[in-house]
């Protein structure tokens, strides 16, 4: 149970990496599905996380390292 909750934690840090970088850095955006807000970012992460990559949603500029290294 707690690796389950520090794996769910590890993705919500992402998830707000991302909000961040895109809402305030401005260092990339998300093409495709429409990312709104919090529960996109989550979704997004959640995906790149477990590496499934289903491709709805597409970083664009210096989001896609970020997304590289949450792969990794």
């Amino acid at each position: 149970m707690t690796l389950l909750l520090v794996h769910i934690a590890e993705i919500g840090k992402y998830a707000i990496t991302y909000g961040v970088s895109v809402s305030i850095l401005e260092i990339g955006v998300f093409e495709g599905a429409l990312v709104t807000g919090a529960m996109s970012y989550l979704y997004y992460s959640g995906v790149i996380y477990t590496t499934l990559g289903l491709g709805d949603i597409e970083p664009q500029g210096h989001i896609r390292f970020i997304t590289a290294m949450e792969a990794l």
